[in-house]
């Protein structure tokens, strides 16, 4: 899978990256200076509006990204409660 860029998000601004994408520093530095992070802590990144509702808790879910610990990459996580890298979004329920 290759690195999500600006230039891809630049082409209609919605982000369309895939859980487990290799994310551009930049594009995340980006999301940074857009809005307060909801968390950032750790090498954890949280993009400081909701995204959606957890299922199952009724809480907030904000798209989520981990750093690479190698480079200026960054990975997307997914939908996930504030502090958390689980994606939630993709969950299965029983």
């Amino acid at each position: 899978m290759e690195t999500y860029t600006m230039k891809q998000w630049e082409l209609d601004g919605t982000l369309k990256i895939a859980v487990g994408q290799q994310v551009e520093n930049d594009l995340v530095w980006e999301l940074i200076d857009c809005v307060p992070p909801a968390y950032w802590s750790g090498g954890v990144f949280q993009v400081g509006e909701p995204k959606s509702t957890d299922a199952e808790t009724l809480k907030s879910l904000f798209d989520t990204f981990t750093h690479d610990g190698d480079g200026d990459n960054w990975i997307y996580r997914g939908e996930c409660l504030r502090g958390q890298t689980e994606d939630r979004k993709r969950k299965v329920w029983n």
